[in-house]
């Protein structure tokens, strides 16, 4: 993690653990956050998903987010390969912190991935369905 200013910071994906992404993303945060609060979700004035808990999970899990000011949001699914499998929010929220649950009684065990968007903002986080 590189600090740019101090309300920026710089996301460089690691492919050192076998993942295969590469990029970077800036995201803006509230003066004197530190990227362990931001991650933890402890920044109150900051988008948040959390983890899904359980993980892994069969059939069913919960995803808690937050979102720092009114406005509309959408909470998706998608499998390994980018798939859309589920929407589980669209549509006007107040702020605060919220949870879905994602039930995957039909799918196969493997990796997925929950996607929140808020106000031109993205966080995606991964979950592993095992059956």
């Amino acid at each position: 993690m590189i600090w740019i200013a101090d309300f920026m910071f710089r996301i460089l994906l690691d492919r050192s653990s076998g993942n295969t992404a590469s990029g970077s993303a800036t995201v803006t945060v509230p003066h004197g956050a530190t990227p362990k609060a931001i991650a933890a979700g402890a920044v109150p004035d900051a988008l948040a998903l959390m983890k899904n808990h359980p993980n892994p999970f069969n059939p069913s899990t919960i995803i808690s987010y937050r979102i720092p000011e009114d406005g509309h949001i959408r909470l998706c699914v998608f499998d390994h390969l980018g798939r859309e499998m589920a929407i589980l929010a669209d549509l006007w929220m107040e702020k605060g912190m919220h949870q879905a649950e994602f039930t995957a009684r039909d799918e196969p065990s493997g990796l997925y991935f929950y996607r929140l968007e808020w106000n031109g903002q993205v966080l995606t986080r991964k979950m592993m369905l095992v059956k």
